[in-house]
Order: C-alpha cells, then sequence, then structure tokens
C-alpha cells in the first residue's frame, strides 16, 4: 500500500465498477469507475455507466465506418481514374506508339532502297500511317483537354452536364470536321448539381458516363460507318437525363458485313466489340439502360437513359 500523507486529498479506491461490452461475440471496449467510498456503486449508477459505454461503442463504431468508408471511398476513386486512363488516353497513346513505330520501319526500309526499287510503293501505306497518327494524336489531346477543364469544373458545380457536352461536341467538330447538330429538351436542375457532396460525384459520374459513351458513338460513326452528319440529343425527363446519337452511315446490317470482314481492330470497335460493351456496362453500372437500333432511313441511333 503506498504511504499517504493524512492532509493529502488522494484516498485509495474502495468500490470499483468495470463493465465489459462485446461485439460480434469478442471484448470491444471495457469502462469502469472507481470510488473512495465505503459503500458499493448502486444500481442506477451501474445504469448510467452501462449508457455512457453502449453510447461510446457506437461512436467509436461510427468513427471506425466512417474511416473505412473513406477509404473505400478512395480505393474506388482510383479505379475510376484507373479506368478512364486505361478507356481513354492510354489506348490512345498505345495505338500512337504501334503508328509511330511501324511509320519508322517503313521509312527505314523506304530509305535503304534503291530509287527505282518496288519498296517505293510503301510510301503511301507511310503517309496514311502518319496521317492516322495525326488524328489519334489530335484524340489524346482530346482527352488531355476533357480530363483538365471537363471533368474537374464538373465535379466542382462550375459547369453543368449540358456545358459539358456542348463542349465535347464543338471539340469533335474540330477535329473531325463532320457537323454535329445539337438539341436540349428540358431543363437541367442546376440545384442537383450545386448541392451536397454526394450529389456532386452522382453528377460526376454520370457526366463521365454521358463524355464516353457520346465519345464511343461518335468515333463509331465518324471512323466506321462513313457517316456525314450526326445528330445529338440531350433530354433532361423526369428523374432521368437521355443521350441519343444518330448518324446517317451505314445501317447495321452493312455495317455488321463489314464488321465480320473487317479488321481486327474494327471488330472491338462496332456493335458486338468492347466499344459497344463498354457503353452498355457504364448505363447499366448507373441503374440506366442502353440501346442500339437501326434509323428509319439508315444509319444508327445510340441510345443511354440513366436514372438523375
Amino acid at each position: 500500500e503506498p504511504e499517504i500523507d493524512e492532509n493529502s486529498e488522494y484516498r485509495p479506491a474502495i468500490a470499483r465498477l468495470y463493465l465489459p461490452f462485446l461485439r460480434e461475440g469478442r471484448l470491444y471496449l471495457v469502462i469502469g469507475a472507481e470510488s473512495t467510498r465505503q459503500t458499493p456503486f448502486e444500481n442506477k449508477q451501474e445504469v448510467f455507466l452501462s449508457a455512457t459505454g453502449s453510447q461510446l461503442v457506437i461512436v467509436l463504431e461510427n468513427i471506425r465506418l466512417t474511416e473505412q468508408a473513406k477509404e473505400l471511398a478512395a480505393l474506388a476513386e482510383r479505379g475510376r481514374i484507373a479506368r478512364e486512363i486505361h478507356d481513354g488516353v492510354a489506348q490512345l497513346v498505345y495505338m500512337m506508339s504501334l503508328n509511330a513505330e511501324t511509320s519508322a520501319a517503313l521509312a527505314h526500309r523506304i530509305n535503304e532502297a534503291p530509287e527505282d526499287g518496288e519498296d517505293k510503293e510503301m510510301l503511301l501505306p507511310l503517309a496514311q500511317r502518319l496521317d492516322s497518327l495525326v488524328t489519334i494524336s489530335k484524340q489524346a489531346l482530346w482527352e488531355t483537354r476533357h480530363y483538365m477543364f471537363t471533368l474537374k469544373p464538373l465535379i466542382s458545380g462550375t459547369i453543368t452536364l449540358t456545358q459539358m457536352l456542348t463542349g465535347q461536341l464543338r471539340e469533335f467538330e474540330a477535329i473531325s470536321g463532320l457537323p454535329v447538330h445539337f438539341e436540349i429538351e428540358g431543363d437541367e436542375d442546376e440545384e442537383k448539381i450545386n448541392g451536397d457532396q454526394r450529389r456532386a460525384r452522382r453528377v460526376a459520374q454520370i457526366g463521365t458516363a454521358l463524355f464516353r459513351i457520346t465519345q464511343e458513338a461518335l468515333t463509331n460513326a465518324y471512323k466506321h460507318a462513313g457517316a456525314t452528319q450526326l445528330r445529338v440529343y440531350l433530354r433532361y425527363l423526369q428523374g432521368f437525363i437521355e443521350v441519343e446519337i444518330c448518324d446517317n452511315g451505314r445501317s447495321l446490317k452493312v455495317a455488321e458485313y463489314s464488321y465480320a470482314s473487317g479488321a481486327a481492330e474494327d471488330r472491338q470497335r462496332i456493335y458486338s466489340g468492347h466499344g459497344m460493351r463498354g457503353m452498355r456496362e457504364r448505363s447499366e453500372e448507373l441503374g440506366g439502360t442502353f440501346e442500339v437500333k437501326q434509323g428509319p432511313t439508315g444509319g444508327v441511333s445510340v441510345r443511354a437513359t440513366l436514372p438523375y
């Protein structure tokens, strides 16, 4: 026993009360109280200590769940960014590297060939490769500008979905030279965008999906369907947002024939390929629907409807 000065305010504890708290069958927390009084703790004090401990368990568990949710959100965000890079800039840069490598090989063969040699006929495919390289590099620039100047402002609420899509279509017109007719039906509720952070993230997810679906549909129409005119509709419906991209290119049957006999890279992008599957997956991940159909006078219509 410690030596205690009779004038000291310290007194050894005589009455002690400790309550264990279990969670999922395991000891989670022990809370206790001590008193220098001779009498034991009363029932009301035990009830108070029990209630305090129960509330403390709830608070600690909420803190743990909040931290866990933050970690999961960070992992999900990193996964989303990785997916966007993989689906966008990474593939374009990879295609650029392949075209550059092939162009370099052709150039070396032409340089080493005699002036009247057969390898001089490779000048045309070399020019085509270089043209493709220029086009893909423009697409990569388009992708980078989207990340820098579109998605971030959309998340912060400084631009709306309508402004995002308008900018995207104007960029596409500048790169492809194809005219795009853009119609907006209904009014965007800006309060939905400028609300809480969870709503802002939802709108950012919708914006990313709309951007990717529109981008893929425009690319298919431009590169594979031989379209000369494009029409894009953005519709704000009751509880939903819908984007529809229509072109005047080859019909589904003709395009499917081209797909069956086309190059490997075409097979990956038209209708049953990765591009179309990716658009469907993006729609369904957000609880929406996706539809591709042939137009009444030819061409193809791509439509995605998302809960908003």
